[in-house]
């Protein structure tokens, strides 16, 4: 089996074009799933990058006023992401 790779006499072009197929393919899916993995990244530090905003507004909204509470605050902020989806806080 080894020899006949190695022996120039048997070449088959059939067997050559199998691999420059195979290779295009194998190439082809590691560019979609890095495509993928990228957009799944970005994604997150974008809900990351959200919910660390919202927590800053939270505590400013705290500190600033006298008497709030979390739940107070925290209706004060809701509108402005009503349209966003309730996220869970990020594991650190």
């Amino acid at each position: 089996m080894l020899s006949d790779l190695l022996d120039p006499a048997a070449h088959n072009p059939r067997r050559t074009m199998f691999w420059w197929v195979f290779g295009a393919v194998i190439l082809a899916q590691l560019a979609a799933i890095w495509l993928l993995c990228s957009r799944q990244v970005s994604l997150a530090q974008a809900r990351d990058s959200d919910h660390q905003v919202l927590q800053v507004a939270l505590s400013d909204c705290l500190q600033s006023t006298p008497g709030a509470s979390i739940a107070t605050c925290a209706s004060r902020l809701m509108p402005a992401v009503a349209g966003a989806p309730t996220l869970p806080p990020p594991a650190n």
